[in-house]
């Protein structure tokens, strides 16, 4: 649960977090731009 909390302030902001490092788009757009 100490997870949750700790991603819980940037799972709300996807547009501020995408730009820093999301918590659920991070393995998406991170395995696509390391592909790249």
């Amino acid at each position: 649960m100490a997870a949750t909390q700790t991603f819980s302030p940037t799972t709300p902001v996807p547009k501020p977090g995408i730009s820093k490092r999301p918590p659920t788009e991070t393995p998406g757009t991170d395995k696509k731009m390391k592909r790249v």
